[in-house]
Parts: C-alpha cells; sequence; structure tokens
C-alpha cells in the first residue's frame, strides 16, 4: 500500500507506530512536508526538532528494509510555507497523494474531510493513548526544580529555603521520552489554563505552565536538548523554620 502522511501524524508518533504494524509499505514524503519540517527546525521550535526525529525514525525504518521510502513533488515557495496554518501545506500533501493514487493519512479532522471532498483516500489515525509522562512526576512538594537530559537521571533542587540540596533521580531519562516530555509541555502551555508559550524560536522555547516555569533548549542554546523546570515550593508556616528564640 502506497501513503503520504501528512505533519500532525508525523510529529507525535503516531504514523511510524502505524508503519511499525505494516511492513513493507511504500511511504512517499512530500516535499511540501519536508520544507515545514525544516522550517519550524531552523525557527529553533520544539515541534520541528520532534519532527525530524520522526522522520529519522522513517530512514532507519527504510534502511532495514520494512518500508520503502520515497520523496516527491516540488519544495514550496516562502509564501506558502508562511500560510501553512491557512492550509498552503496541506493542499500539497492532498496534492502529491492523489497525483500518486495513494492513501493520505492525518490526525487532522479538517484535513481529513477536505481529502473525502476531492475524493482523496484517508486514513484518519486519533491520537494516540499512550501515556505520556508529565514534568509533574519528577516533583515532589519540596522540589523547587528539576533539570533534565537525554539518556541521564534527572537533577532536582529539593529542601526548604536555607537547605536545598542538588539530588539525582534514580532512573534516567531516555531521549525518546524527554522528546515526548518537550512536546507535550509546549502542547499543554498553549491549551490549559493559566499557561502560555512565552517564546519557542531559535532553539529556545520558554513556557510558563500554571506556577511552572519552564525553558526547553536545544543547540545553539544547549549542547543537546534539555529542559529546565522551576516552581515554587509549599509555603512554609514558621514552625518549620529553625529559629533561635
Amino acid at each position: 500500500m502506497d501513503y503520504v502522511p501528512d505533519t500532525s501524524v508525523i510529529i507525535d508518533g503516531r504514523f511510524s507506530a502505524f508503519l511499525a504494524k505494516h511492513h513493507g509499505s511504500h511511504v512517499i514524503l512530500a516535499e511540501a512536508l519536508v520544507a515545514e519540517i525544516e522550517h519550524q527546525a531552523n525557527e529553533g521550535r520544539s515541534i520541528g526538532f520532534a519532527a525530524i526525529h520522526q522522520l529519522k525514525t522513517l530512514r532507519d525504518m527504510h534502511d532495514q528494509e520494512k518500508i520503502f521510502l520515497d520523496f516527491y513533488g516540488k519544495r514550496p515557495n516562502e509564501w506558502q510555507i508562511e500560510r501553512a496554518k491557512s492550509g498552503e501545506i496541506d493542499e500539497m500533501i492532498r496534492q502529491c497523494a492523489a497525483e500518486n493514487n495513494a492513501v493520505l493519512v492525518t490526525g487532522d479532522v479538517v484535513q481529513k474531510e477536505i481529502a473525502e471532498i476531492k475524493g482523496i483516500s484517508v486514513k484518519y489515525i486519533e491520537p494516540p493513548e499512550m501515556k505520556v509522562r508529565n514534568i509533574e512526576e519528577f516533583f515532589t512538594p519540596l522540589t523547587s526544580s528539576v533539570h533534565l537530559k537525554p539518556d541521564m537521571a534527572a537533577v532536582v533542587k529539593v529542601g526548604p529555603p536555607g537547605s536545598v540540596k542538588l539530588e539525582k533521580l534514580e532512573n534516567s531519562v531516555t531521549r525518546d521520552e524527554l522528546e515526548n516530555i518537550a512536546s507535550n509541555l509546549v502542547t499543554r502551555g498553549k491549551f490549559e489554563d493559566e499557561s502560555f508559550v512565552e517564546l519557542d524560536m531559535h532553539g529556545a522555547t520558554v513556557i510558563q505552565l500554571r506556577n511552572m516555569r519552564i525553558v526547553i533548549t536545544r543547540p545553539p542554546f544547549s549542547d543537546d536538548l534539555e529542559i529546565t523546570a522551576v516552581r515554587p515550593i509549599a509555603k512554609l508556616s514558621i514552625e518549620d523554620y529553625s529559629i533561635d528564640d
């Protein structure tokens, strides 16, 4: 079967998970999709790096002869990339599927509906139900900050003011887990109450997630993907402090 994915199923790994159950598939990547992902990564946006990681997974599957990977079409113009949210790139991906008589794979309801209206075969993949680790899992009531790097144990600051200690948690965080945590944080920053994405460009993402301040960095700001989360610890009463009479 020939498949043409769009960005909605590339970013969060839905498409690679689908292909794991459909070995021998012919995957056609629209150059428009690659250009959009490249543009996002060049701007330092976390979503772009997550998508590149997934494209590498597809290349690995091709090299292992689990799928057959091809590229098709022309790169979009700059104005088309800038208008991606208006549907310009989605239209180019639909054209790729139509011209190759392939099945369009999407997780976007609007993309699915438009493709069906145009007579394009569509495979809709719902958002994965897999559990994504939340940054809160690394905190205790007395944890003021968490620092995460790939394949390393989390480093946390624990203790009340004046008695803060640096500690390492037992289990390391894999690169895939860290990518998922970063992607999840950006999504939560956009949609949760009292939260927003303050900055997402040039290798640095700053998120206010309720009472938590989060910084996600990548090269050139850091040597690798890193996540630092800081929040105020629980307020202590005067009895919690050692004060001489």
